[in-house]
């Protein structure tokens, strides 16, 4: 029996109303199954027949009219995962069942410009781990050196 895990995530991320309206850090915003300005781990998790694992809940939200939902769910295509995609190359296998992931941005442009110092970083979240399930929350900081042509870590 698959193990499901529930992290139902509300992220008050209160560091300017310019940037709460441009990037919908609140989850109010939906397109279908996807938050709007977020990639999540449903466009390889439902390939190929497998499980929604993240979805919009707006029964009982944790904060606000919506909420993210993320669950573990079956992936058909996370043994054979390359991260080359259709080009080949060596497979780097995902986990199955996998659960629910979602990144602001996307995977080729993640997060969002900020250019002031943030003085905190508020969510709220609900979970229900059963067995080995375990959840998760990250954020993390950088800046382009241009010196070196790369992007540098300066706070997780």
């Amino acid at each position: 029996m698959m193990k499901k895990t529930t992290l139902i995530i509300a992220f008050g991320l209160f560091i300017g109303s310019n940037l709460m309206a441009q990037t919908n850090l609140n989850f109010e915003n939906w397109s279908g199954n996807e938050p709007n300005g977020w990639t999540s781990s449903n466009s390889l998790t439902t390939a190929n027949g497998g499980a929604q694992t993240v979805s919009q809940v707006t029964t009982s939200p944790g904060q606000g009219n919506s909420s993210v939902r993320m669950v573990t769910g079956n992936c058909p295509d996370c043994p054979n995962f390359s991260i080359f995609g259709p080009f080949g190359g060596f497979t780097t296998p995902l986990p199955n069942p996998m659960g629910g992931g979602i990144q602001l941005g996307s995977m080729m442009a993640p997060g969002i410009p900020y250019s002031q110092k943030p003085i905190s970083v508020d969510f709220r979240y609900k979970s229900n781990p059963q067995g080995n399930d375990a959840g998760g929350f990250q954020v993390e900081l950088t800046r382009w050196n241009a010196a070196l042509g790369e992007t540098e870590t300066v706070g997780e």
